[in-house]
């Protein structure tokens, strides 16, 4: 079901009650309002007859705690938009692009993730289109989190179009003649560790937060972080989420704050085969 834009964000920022969680709320909500005019549409995936706990792992939770609404529990989350109004970096016309698809871990292998790509191919076959996103087929960057794997899309029948490193990005036609490509990323001056990250996401805006809490580095200009605004930004870096490492990136995807860690560490082991004090 295509729902209202508070209850996308409740379920992208966590239902706390603090002021960062408000706040990214608010950021979420506003980015998804901005962009509806443009074609942006948001599904959820609603267990209607949710149990009153739901096992994480061995962690029970109470559905009350999750984003709960009055025809059920949300467990799935698919965004998508037209290629030409994405924010990722990647060129390309008469594709519909998906943007993120999220399924809770209680739900992965129920179907959740069949039924919500099955609502956009729908609409692409409506439109003589096509359906393309960026996929990933390198480790998942988070232990309960299986983060775009290629192998899903390539179930659908998307074939891998263009590459750099472990992102893919995978499309099928549906009558839209082309393919679209990826921007590749670009060198920029800046001696340390950036951290990439966009307000339209929360996931990223939370890894941000954890990164500014990183001991000594943000506090000491090692690290920066960098909000990627607009289709611009993500050209300029060739990038939306990641982290780069003396302006070269290294982690292309949503990252997190061990892959700054990462990044620092290669930093220093960089600057000392070159014989420079990091």
């Amino acid at each position: 079901m295509t729902t209202e834009f508070d209850d996308v964000a409740a379920f992208c920022a966590g239902r706390g009650k603090d002021a960062k969680t408000r706040e990214i709320k608010r950021r979420r909500r506003h980015w998804l309002q901005e962009m509806a005019p443009r074609g942006l549409k948001v599904v959820l995936a609603i267990e209607p007859r949710p149990p009153r706990f739901i096992d994480f792992g061995g962690e029970r939770v109470s559905r009350d705690e999750l984003t709960l609404l009055a025809d059920g529990l949300v467990v799935g989350l698919l965004e998508y938009v037209p290629i030409e109004e994405t924010l990722y970096p990647v060129e390309g016309r008469g594709y519909l692009f998906i943007d993120c698809l999220w399924v809770m871990r209680p739900y992965v292998g129920r179907g959740v993730g069949r039924a919500l790509m099955d609502g956009v191919i729908r609409h692409a076959r409506g439109n003589d289109s096509g359906v393309a996103t960026v996929a990933w087929r390198g480790a998942d960057p988070a232990d309960d989190w299986s983060y775009m794997p290629a192998a899903f899309f390539r179930s659908f029948g998307f074939d891998a179009v263009d590459e750099e490193g472990d992102r893919v990005l995978m499309a099928v036609s549906y009558g839209t003649r082309g393919k679209p490509a990826l921007v590749p990323p670009r060198p920029f001056e800046y001696d340390g560790v950036t951290f990439l990250c966009h307000p339209s996401c929360p996931a990223s805006l939370w890894a941000a937060e954890t990164v500014r809490g990183i001991p000594g580095p943000v506090e000491t200009g090692n690290v920066k972080i960098v909000e990627v605004e607009g289709r611009e930004g993500s050209k300029r870096y060739g990038a939306l989420f990641g982290v780069c490492v003396e302006g070269r990136v290294t982690v292309n995807r949503l990252a997190f704050a061990s892959d700054v860690e990462d990044g620092l560490k290669r930093r220093e082991s960089d600057r000392s085969t070159d014989g420079v004090d990091p």
